[in-house]
């Protein structure tokens, strides 16, 4: 059956990744787990905070690896203005639109203090977790203690997800038993399917037939992202036809899409 992940924790209630959405997302059976990205600061501490720069997501500037964990605590964080911008325009093209404006709206009135990966994992019990480690070349990530930190909570409900082949692939060198897989979006598409990973998550719109077939065959799970509305939803059954319940679907909007799931 389609397991959904709240994207960003319940983040078309909450401003994306505090510990407000998370937590809402906890209270619903029908949310098997919860997507969260993370960053290590100046200090080695792992936040959880999807952009690089906090200008756009708080009351702050700078970039996330040139600042401390008490340096960001000094912030209020909302969700992406320009994504808010998008979002709402977009609202007007699909069903649901007149309720995802009004939750737009109570958003943008909203802000949190940022949470830690370790807060998190000490919340985390029945929910799986969905962690994505966000990575570029100039940016800073200790595998080492991202390492240490994970091996003190038990793993078994924990998978970790990264665009960049090389975190991944230095995650599985230090320990096979992780449940890790690779994003899959705009670029690399060929070699990213090649790795032998647990899991693939996927861009709708770059989800085909084949892959799934592929991926299905040798037994490996399919998490696709991030379908948010009943278009979107009814691409992805169109594509996966009879296959369409042994995929995963990350969203942001996680009621509208059960919604439909089950009135179709």
């Amino acid at each position: 059956m389609t397991k959904i992940y709240a994207h960003r924790g319940f983040s078309s209630i909450y401003p994306e990744n505090s510990i407000e959405a998370i937590k809402e997302a906890f209270k619903y059976d029908y949310i098997y787990g919860i997507e969260i990205d993370i960053r290590m600061t100046k200090d080695k501490k792992f936040v959880v905070v999807h952009d690089s720069y906090i200008n756009n997501i708080s009351n702050g500037e700078g970039r996330i690896c040139d600042l401390t964990l008490d340096d960001l605590r000094k912030f209020n964080f909302k969700s992406n203005k320009l994504d808010i911008k998008k979002v709402f325009f977009h609202s007007f093209f699909h069903r649901d639109g007149k309720l995802i404006r009004k939750r737009l709206k109570n958003i943008k009135n909203k802000s949190s203090k940022i949470v830690t990966l370790e807060h998190v994992l000490n919340l985390v019990k029945d929910k799986h977790l969905l962690i994505e480690i966000k990575y570029k070349s100039d940016e800073c990530f200790d595998i080492d203690n991202f390492y240490k930190l994970l091996k003190k909570y038990d793993t078994k409900n924990i998978m970790i997800q990264s665009f960049s082949r090389k975190i991944i692939n230095d995650l599985n060198k230090k320990d096979p038993t992780l449940n890790l897989g690779i994003l899959i979006g705009n670029r690399n598409i060929d070699n990213k399917l090649k790795m032998n990973l647990n899991f693939i998550s996927i861009e709708y719109s770059k989800l085909t037939k084949e892959i799934i077939e592929k991926k299905l065959k040798k037994k490996k799970i399919i998490n696709v992202w991030t379908v948010d509305n009943y278009y979107q939803l009814k691409k992805l059954k169109k594509v996966s036809g009879e296959n369409f319940d042994k995929i995963d679907i990350i969203t942001n909007n996680p009621d509208i899409i059960k919604k439909y799931i089950i009135s179709e």
